[in-house]
């Protein structure tokens, strides 16, 4: 019973937590939507499923030693273990893959050696992001590494080398709860607690179990917890499929032509200028409070997308215009879909996010930038000033302007 309560977990509560956060998960085939969008939120529900069934294995691996039947332990390993953990790797490795296909499509270049190097030292955002490529890594190492040197007879190196997923779980677990849009409230982030938590019980138990120390509690037969574990996992493979259809199929009609329509945008020279006329425009940056302390725009505010909802209403009374934000404007445009519902007239700026704002040569303010609002205002006053005394560009003849 417990085997199959497991599986009906890992099945069920990504993808409602999933839905709870979108509403509509396929609202880019139906409505107006930035290109790769489609693909950024498939890599959302793509990264909640490789973290559910990374906790299953590492929970089941830390508490195999509680099977007290040799044959039982061989046949969950061979059964559902061995399989689900090719899942897993399966999973882990299409978050990135469906996330740099958004980037790509969104600015028409990705830079694949920047994405796949870690780095550290270029602030909040890019850190998480880096250990989500150390943790994904440590996986590849610790699921096909493992299994080269078993076949080559290095059993015991191979169990070593497979214990680094214990790592790259608690990595996962850093990485996810740190820029995940739906990890910080709600369903996930109890979830994730209990993730932690049964890991950590499982842990200690294991070492117990090593020295010699832990209770003389009598382990586990193949009832109730692990009856039938083909079955389960033929289960879970096939909810991993149903997984599949749902994220992949907006984006393969996104690929094909369906939606990725154009949105409302103000171009950043614009957006400077309504900046500076005065506070009837409010600049909306949906990052985490942790980003938006290293860098954002000046006179913007900050509100994370899952604390819109509570305080849209007293953010756009008496704006003119309501401009979001976030790196390449993912997290923007989910901001944007729900300040619509009390400011219709909501925009992302032209060429999408910070990153377009930064290009366009305007100034940041915050803890890697101009030191406060003061400064950038008067930095970004300035470049306006500038900008419009140049005198406009002339066409030659033939040419069209």
């Amino acid at each position: 019973m417990a085997g199959w309560l497991l599986a009906a977990c890992a099945a069920s509560l990504p993808m409602l937590a999933w839905i709870a956060e979108l509403g509509d998960p396929w609202y880019p085939l139906t409505q107006p939507a930035p290109p790769g969008q489609s693909a950024y939120l498939a890599s959302r529900l793509v990264a909640l499923y490789a973290l559910m069934l990374l906790w299953l294995q590492v929970l089941a691996g830390l508490l195999i030693h509680r099977l007290r039947l040799p044959q039982v332990r061989m046949e969950l390993v061979i059964a559902w273990h061995v399989p689900q953990g090719l899942a897993v790797l399966a999973f882990a490795m299409l978050h990135p893959l469906l996330f740099w296909l958004g980037i790509g499509l969104r600015t028409g270049k990705t830079d694949w050696g920047h994405w796949l190097a870690p780095t550290f030292s270029n602030g909040y955002y890019q850190s998480m992001q880096s250990l989500g490529r150390l943790g994904l890594a440590l996986l590849v190492l610790g699921t096909l590494g493992a299994a080269l040197a078993r076949r080559l007879g290095l059993r015991r190196s191979a169990s070593w080398i497979h214990r680094l997923n214990l790592i790259t779980f608690a990595l996962a677990l850093v990485h996810g709860a740190s820029i995940g849009g739906e990890t910080r409230s709600g369903l996930i982030l109890s979830l994730l607690t209990v993730m932690a938590m049964t890991v950590a019980a499982g842990l200690v138990d294991r070492v117990k179990h090593a020295l010699g120390t832990g209770d003389a509690a009598p382990g586990l037969s193949a009832q109730p917890a692990f009856q039938n574990p083909r079955r389960i996992c033929r289960v879970l493979f096939l909810a991993e499929a149903f997984v599949l259809f749902v994220a992949l199929v907006p984006v393969i009609a996104n690929l094909a032509g369906a939606g990725s329509q154009a949105v409302s945008t103000i171009p950043s020279p614009e957006l400077a200028r309504s900046i500076l006329d005065g506070p009837r425009v409010a600049v909306i940056d949906v990052r985490e409070p942790e980003e938006f302390a290293e860098e954002h725009i000046p006179g913007a505010t900050c509100f994370p997308v899952r604390n819109l909802d509570q305080v849209a209403p007293s953010l756009v009374s008496g704006a003119g215009r309501v401009v979001l934000y976030c790196l390449k404007d993912f997290r923007g445009f989910e901001g944007v879909r729900r300040i619509r519902r009390y400011f219709p007239r909501a925009e992302l700026i032209d060429g999408y996010g910070l990153t377009r704002w930064k290009a366009s040569g305007f100034p940041t303010t915050g803890e890697l930038a101009l030191p406060d609002d003061s400064a950038a205002l008067d930095a970004l006053r300035a470049q306006v000033a500038v900008a419009a005394a140049a005198p406009e560009p002339t066409s030659r003849p033939g040419t069209r302007r």
